[in-house]
Formats: C-alpha cells, sequence, structure tokens
C-alpha cells in the first residue's frame, strides 16, 4: 500500500515524496494559515503505477528514450506517443487495497466531493514555473469516480502539452515524479486571487468556484490596495453571468456545473467588507513573514455555522521584475500587474510587438507577421490582418463578433472589451496578452516573440463514426477511437480558415455545420478587393474552388455544410453595390436579400459548388438570413439553374434566424428546405429587441431568455414534425451548458460549434444523454 501523508504531518524530509504543492501548503497549514485539510498520495503510487499492466504491457513500455525523442512540432507523432500512454494509464487494474486505503483516507474528509491535484518533484532545476501546465480533477467521493479521477491526474505528465514542455525545456521525464494532493471541494461565495507587490495589492474576485476565471470566462472584480494602509485605492466591478458550484442533485458523472446568475448578483459586489477585510489581512500576515512578492488563490465558503470561511487554495512566492528584469518570463510577466483587462474572447498567451490600428488605410500598410494587433474596434478591411497576426485587443466587441470568432479558429489569443487599450499601449512595445484570463501585461523590450500551443492545436482524437446526418449510406463511417463515450447527437464544427482545416479534421466530429464563407474568403481580399475579385470571375472561381475543395477533402466523406455568404457591413468589406449605404449589422442589407439585388457573388459560389460536387458530395448549402418564403423560393430557383439539384444526395439548408421561421416552417419545407441551422445570435438580437454591439443594448442579450428558449423548442420541435434535421450552430451552448441538456431533450440532430470548444461540448452532450437515458429508464 502506497503512502499516505496528511497535511497536518507532512515534515520536510518527506517533500520530494509529497511534491512541492503538497509540501508548501502543507507548511502553511502547520504554521497556523486557513488551508484545508487533505492528504498526499506518494509519488511511490505514480512510480508503482506506471509499472503496473495496462491492457497489454506496462506502461513504462512507452517511455523508451527512443519514442520522447521526438519533434514536438509533429503533433500527430506527439498525440500518437500521448495518447497511447494515457488509455494505458486509464487501462490499469489498481490493486484493491490501494483504492480501500484511498478512499479510507478521503472519507475521513466528510465531503462529497474531492479534488485531486498533482504536486509535482522534479529533480531539475526549473526556470519557469509550471502553474496551469498539469490539471486537477474534480470527483465524487465513491470509488468508481474516485479511482478514474486518479487516473487521469497521473495521466497528466504525459499529456500531448506536457511533453511539449518537458522536451523544449530540457526536462528528462525520468526526473519528474507526480504526487496526488487530495483535499475536500465545498462550494463556495467567491474565489480568486491576491498578488502582492510591495508597492501594491491587487486582489480579483469571482462568484463561485474558481473554474470560472481559471477558464478565461468572466471578467473579475478588481480591487487595488494600498499596502500601507490596508485602504482600498481603487475598485473596478467584473462582468460573470454564470458561476460554477457542486452539482445539487442526484450523483452525475462530474461533480460540477455551471449555474446563472441573477441580475441582483451580478450588480451586486462579489465581495462583502466583512470577506474583503479578511483577505486583506491574510495578505498583511504573510507579507509580515519577510516575503516581498507573492500571490495566493483563496477559496471564500460558507460553513454550517453560516459564517463565511476563507481559505488558502494556492500559493506562489514570486521574484519581482523590477528586479530580476534579466531573468523574466512569461510567467513572472503574468503576475505582475496587467497595464489592460478585457474579456478573453480567445485563449491562449503570446508576446509579441504591439501594433496599433487606427484607420483604414493601415489595411494598405506592410504589416510584419506575429504583431499582437490592438484597435478600437475591427474594421472590415483589417479583418485579413489576423491571419498573420499573433494576438488581437479590442476595446469594443464581443464574443460573437468576427474578430473574435476567426481569433479562435486561428488559434491566437484575443481579448475584448479592453479599455483604453489604444491609449495605454504603444506600436512598437513588448507585451504578453493572456486571452485565457483576459490581460495584457509589459513584456521586456525586445522579448522573442513566443506562443503557446493551445489544446485545439494538439487534436488528439480521430473521427466519430456515426452515420452522417441524412448523407446516402454507401458513404463510409470513419474510424473511431474508444476513449470516449459513444454520443447519438451529431458534433459539428464551424470553420472558415483553411489553416485550421487538416486540424480540425481530426478532432472527434461528424462533419462541418457551419463554414463562414465570407470569413473564407478574408485571404484573397488580403490580395484585392471584392470589386476586382468580381470583375476577375474565373481567377475568383479557381481561388475559391482550392479552398472549398480542401475543405470537403479533408472531412469527406462526413458532410460540410456551406453557408454562403452573408456579407454585412461593417463586419465585412461592403458589397459593391453598397458601399455607400450605412447600415445596421443585423437589420441591414443582408443574407438571402442580397442575391436578389446583385447575385453576382452568389453566383461564383454556387459555380464553385457546383465544380467541388463533381468530385466530393459531401458538400451542402446552407441559405443565411431568409426574411421570406419568396425569398427563398427566388434563392433556391438560382440554385437550380446552377444545376445542384440534379443529385437528391445534395441538400439545400436555410439559417434560422429571423424568428417568422418559427411560424412557417411547415411552408418552407413545402418549398424545398431539406434542413435548418438555428443560428441564435440574430436570433436572440431579433427576438429580444436587443444588439450585442450596442454599449447600451448589449445588457439585454440574454441566450437564457425563457422566450428564446421557447423558441429553439419550437424550431426543434417544428423540424421533428416535419421530418427534417435541425441544427444549432453557436457557441450558446459553451456560455450556458445547461442549455445542452434540453436541447438533447428536445432532439436536436446536431450541435456545431468551434473548433476549441468541440471538447467540452463532447462531455456535455454526453452527458446529457446519458441523463435523459437514466430519466427515462427511471419512468418505465
Amino acid at each position: 500500500m502506497p503512502d499516505l501523508l496528511w497535511l497536518d504531518r507532512i515534515q520536510p524530509s518527506q517533500r520530494s515524496r509529497v511534491g512541492e504543492k503538497a509540501f508548501v501548503l502543507s507548511q502553511l497549514l502547520q504554521k497556523g494559515y486557513p488551508v484545508l485539510p487533505g492528504f498526499a498520495i506518494a509519488t511511490a503510487a505514480w512510480q508503482q503505477c506506471l509499472t503496473l499492466p495496462g491492457e497489454s504491457k506496462p506502461i513504462l513500455t512507452d517511455l523508451s528514450d527512443s519514442s520522447l525523442h521526438l519533434n514536438v512540432n509533429d503533433y500527430r507523432v506527439l498525440q500518437q506517443l500521448a495518447r497511447n500512454i494515457c488509455q494505458d494509464i486509464e487501462t490499469i487494474s489498481l490493486p484493491p487495497e490501494w483504492l480501500e486505503g484511498f478512499l479510507q483516507a478521503a472519507r475521513q474528509l466528510s465531503t462529497r466531493a474531492l479534488i485531486l491535484r498533482p504536486s509535482l518533484a522534479i529533480s531539475q532545476t526549473v526556470e519557469r514555473p509550471l502553474r496551469g501546465l498539469l490539471q486537477g480533477r474534480t470527483c465524487w467521493c465513491e470509488p468508481q469516480y474516485f479511482e478514474s479521477a486518479l487516473k487521469q491526474v497521473w495521466s497528466e505528465p504525459f499529456r500531448a502539452k506536457s511533453l511539449f514542455y518537458w522536451q523544449r525545456e530540457g526536462i528528462e521525464l525520468e526526473g519528474v515524479q507526480v504526487a496526488v494532493l487530495v483535499q475536500p471541494l465545498e462550494d463556495a461565495i467567491a474565489s480568486g486571487r491576491t498578488i502582492a507587490r510591495p508597492s501594491q495589492w491587487q486582489i480579483e474576485a469571482t462568484r463561485g468556484l474558481g473554474n470560472a476565471w481559471i477558464r478565461g470566462e468572466t471578467q473579475p472584480e478588481t480591487y487595488r490596495i494600498d499596502p500601507t494602509t490596508g485602504s482600498i485605492a481603487t475598485r473596478k466591478p467584473g462582468h460573470q453571468t454564470r458561476a460554477y458550484r457542486i452539482v445539487t442533485e442526484d450523483i452525475a458523472q462530474t461533480c460540477l456545473e455551471r449555474r446563472s446568475l441573477s441580475e441582483t448578483e451580478q450588480e451586486t459586489a462579489v465581495l462583502d467588507e466583512i470577506a474583503l477585510a479578511g483577505i486583506i489581512e491574510l495578505t498583511r500576515r504573510i507579507q509580515s513573514e519577510k516575503i516581498a512578492d507573492f500571490s495566493w488563490e483563496w477559496v471564500l465558503s460558507r460553513g454550517q455555522d453560516a459564517a463565511q470561511h476563507l481559505h488558502l487554495w494556492q500559493w506562489n512566492e514570486e521574484r519581482s521584475l523590477s528586479s530580476h528584469r534579466q531573468e523574466s518570463s512569461e510567467n513572472a510577466m503574468a503576475d505582475s500587474l496587467p497595464v489592460v483587462t478585457g474579456v478573453g474572447a480567445s485563449l491562449g498567451r503570446a508576446i509579441a510587438p504591439v501594433r496599433v490600428l487606427e484607420s483604414r488605410d493601415d489595411a494598405n500598410r506592410e504589416i510584419p507577421v506575429g504583431e499582437i494587433l490592438v484597435a478600437k474596434t475591427l474594421e472590415a478591411s483589417w479583418l485579413p490582418m489576423l491571419d498573420r497576426a499573433a494576438g488581437l485587443i479590442l476595446e469594443q466587441g464581443n464574443l460573437t463578433s468576427h474578430g473574435a470568432i476567426l481569433a479562435r479558429e486561428l488559434g491566437i489569443p484575443a481579448l475584448v472589451g479592453a479599455i483604453d487599450a489604444t491609449q495605454l499601449l504603444e506600436t512598437g512595445e513588448s507585451i504578453l496578452i493572456d486571452g485565457t484570463r483576459g490581460r495584457v501585461y509589459l513584456a521586456e523590450p525586445h522579448s522573442p516573440v513566443t506562443r503557446h500551443p493551445r489544446s485545439s492545436e494538439l487534436a488528439e482524437e480521430s473521427p466519430v463514426t456515426r452515420d452522417a446526418l441524412s448523407l446516402p449510406k454507401s458513404h463510409p463511417s470513419p474510424v473511431r477511437n474508444n476513449e470516449r463515450p459513444p454520443i447519438g447527437t451529431q458534433l459539428w464544427v464551424n470553420l472558415s480558415q483553411p489553416s485550421s482545416f487538416q486540424r480540425a479534421s481530426l478532432l472527434p466530429v461528424d462533419g462541418v455545420g457551419l463554414v463562414r464563407s465570407e470569413l473564407m474568403m478574408l485571404g484573397l481580399l488580403q490580395s484585392q478587393s471584392l470589386t476586382w475579385w468580381l470583375r476577375h470571375r474565373e481567377e475568383f472561381i479557381a481561388e475559391l474552388s482550392d479552398r472549398v475543395d480542401r475543405l470537403a477533402a479533408v472531412f469527406a466523406p462526413r458532410p460540410v455544410f456551406y453557408r454562403s455568404t452573408d456579407w454585412r457591413s461593417p463586419e465585412c468589406p461592403p458589397l459593391p453595390k453598397f458601399a455607400n449605404v450605412a447600415l445596421n449589422p443585423s437589420l441591414g442589407v443582408r443574407g438571402t436579400h442580397t442575391y436578389r439585388i446583385d447575385p453576382a457573388l452568389f453566383e461564383i459560389e454556387l459555380v464553385v459548388l457546383k465544380q467541388v460536387r463533381e468530385t466530393w458530395d459531401n458538400l451542402h448549402l446552407i441559405l443565411p438570413f431568409v426574411r421570406s418564403i419568396d425569398e427563398f423560393l427566388a434563392a433556391r430557383k438560382q440554385v437550380e439553374v446552377a444545376g445542384l439539384l440534379q443529385r437528391s444526395s445534395f441538400q439545400l439548408w436555410i439559417m434560422a434566424e429571423v424568428p417568422s421561421i418559427i411560424f412557417l416552417l411547415s411552408e418552407y419545407v413545402k418549398a424545398g428546405v431539406r434542413g435548418i441551422a438555428i443560428g441564435t445570435n440574430d436570433l436572440v438580437q431579433l427576438l429580444l429587441g436587443t444588439d450585442r454591439e450596442h454599449s447600451q443594448l448589449a445588457q439585454f442579450y440574454n441566450e437564457s431568455h425563457p422566450a428564446v428558449a421557447i423558441a429553439l423548442e419550437m424550431l426543434i420541435g417544428g423540424a421533428r414534425k416535419e421530418g427534417i434535421p435541425c441544427s444549432l450552430c453557436s457557441q450558446a451552448v459553451v456560455r450556458s451548458p445547461e442549455l445542452v441538456d434540453r436541447l438533447i431533450e428536445w432532439g436536436i440532430s446536431a450541435i456545431s460549434v468551434e473548433p476549441e470548444t468541440i471538447e467540452s461540448t463532447y462531455t456535455a452532450i454526453a452527458r446529457a444523454e446519458r441523463r435523459l437515458l437514466l430519466e427515462e429508464k427511471r419512468l418505465e
């Protein structure tokens, strides 16, 4: 039986056995700091785990020197090795006495839920802090859940991003040891971080457990504190619409869920005077031990006595940037005070020079590759520049604007709502942009351009094997790996950029649910204007055909739904005939209506689709923003003239964005609609009379509004009644995971999201389907 070492008894001589995280917290606990109780599963257990046989061989078989001396830039080889090792760890049969011993100790914590965190012991000197590299797991205090979580934590050093890190930093894997810190998981009133410097302290707070701010899903409430007096120098309200908590119902597969915050909660300060005073006092106590630069994460919970209890959750002692400039690193920068904050719109971090964009003429200037673009808002003529950028910072915009969507697909970090960014940042200075946490820090002058790989860039999975929706039976199914539970709902991906096609094809998806055609064309518009391309029709057809053909080929036989151009200003360069028309992005001259006024561009798209379908019949068409049946019939006639309706395998869908479709769906089906794709961005705006781009109206944009739920249920139910498929092409399921349960219950055919959220959406669908099946069995 491996050693279990309780935090209140760990001695300095046992440091290497429990890892750094567990050791530091144990010493703080023994000094009287409010650290939650817990124990460490010693590194010896992890070492013995690697010698146990998996399905066919000991894990260490895959850890030969030859297999680890690999090119980490070859993500396929890297992912294959990582997948093999992690899968083997998951198949290990732990000795029963181990699991029983672990659980006996866990039950002494008197809690329903646990958090298991990796605690590293590394024999080499590590130049860069490892915070955030290895992830912890939450689970119920039950045998099957504990065992699964433990194996996942033990697998963390072998994930692709970890192998990438070890190799790049020259860390020998043989010198890495992993202990597991086990502590109770309690519901939280609030959680956050305090960054303490000699001249200033900064307190960041969010409601609920810390998952929201760790994942960059919220803008934390921020206090700047004078260390001398402990008084509040400034307070900046945060922005948070949802919080994480422990599942309140019967035990489910996961023990965390997100809940929507009421308007009162959103408008009320996260920390009251008592809580704030407690955080300041504890920070002062730490500083009194002659520690100048440090940060600590905390959790504020309410005990059975109804009193607030502050717990120290994570501790990091820092070195000041001012006194260690020559040894600055990304992590050191990330713990200084940010110069700009905003809402993280695309995950990841990068260090690069700033390029402040001020006028439309900037689009015509030669911009070097690898700069971080900073602007008030993203002009349409600047969109092509994103393909060359290292990051994006906008004072305005939101998570669903084209700039944010493109940044996520291109894999570059981005912030929106970054107040005064164009005034605080200057062209040429080096900065660190953290798109995950929504922060920007000054970097050393002339710092080398760096960018961390994101999980979406290291696709781990093969395509899933479910029959493509309504496609011919003769299409062979892709090979599916066995790492995930099967799901019955189709999971699709939204794409537009050719650079992401191959990578996205390796994700566990059934096809492409939305090709944003106008964004696919941005690369062409970087070299010539749209007017030029329309005048050079054959060249335009050849270039666009090449992009669409590559997409259809890499996903074949899985379906690819090409949404024809919804060319609206100011998000896209205006169409030639509408160049002088001032348009509202939501209600202007846009969508299928433009095909009747100026059909030139749509006709070129139809020629492209016809050409590509000569080779790949998995390509289909979605018409955007259809206002009326007459509008649809006119567009359908154009599609027919182009010869696309000659084959029965071709599917013509419409975007369900205009609310009138809810009531006229049967008439649309009679007119020839073979499927609908719900676009929540426009549907929500039109239902609620709001504008997500307008600073004063964006607050009324609410995807969780009862009217939106009723509309979605009616659309899905209507599609089922008419016998046509219905998909949802939206990030709403990411921002509101609880929506997945309702979509599955209503009978949605497919859900289509952006590449970086495929993993979480897959998990949410699997969980929703299991829950629905369980409920049905209970009713039998």
